[in-house]
């Protein structure tokens, strides 16, 4: 198949073919959350914009749905092309009757390599708790507004 005839064939699915892949479909909201992939705190929304599958993440950056998948299996487009082909059932000319039908959670996420945790974030404290340059000598202060 085509790469543009699977691109139409995957428009407005995105939200059943990404959690046959793997990803949680709480992540599948239009609201800043941890990145699937990255794990990185509140830069990640999916926002499926003309339903291509659109996810922003500011640490990973953004992309459509087949980017998505990319990253999440860690592999190049052919083989998330390829994934995204048998989710829709399309690899062997057959359409399953359901989303339900195909769930390649376990074999496609089990071929993604094991990242390390996230690292914690630094505590900061929280605004106006503390004035900006209190840490500097008085004449080094920045003068306040």
């Amino acid at each position: 198949m085509r790469s543009d005839e699977l691109r139409h064939a995957a428009r407005y699915q995105w939200r059943h073919i990404l959690p046959a892949l793997g990803i949680p479909a709480e992540k599948l909201t239009n609201k800043h959350q941890p990145c699937p992939v990255c794990g990185d705190r509140d830069r990640y929304r999916f926002d499926d914009k003309d339903g291509y599958g659109s996810y922003i993440c500011t640490h990973c950056g953004n992309g459509d749905g087949f980017h998505l998948v990319m990253h999440w299996l860690d592999c190049d487009y052919k083989t998330a092309a390829a994934a995204v082909s048998d989710v829709l059932g399309l690899g062997k000319g057959t359409r399953p009757s359901s989303p339900a039908q195909t769930s390649y959670s376990a074999s496609y996420a089990a071929t993604r390599p094991n990242r390390p945790p996230p690292a914690p974030l630094e505590q900061r404290p929280t605004p106006g708790s503390r004035r900006p340059g209190s840490d500097l000598p008085r004449r080094a202060r920045p003068a306040l507004p």
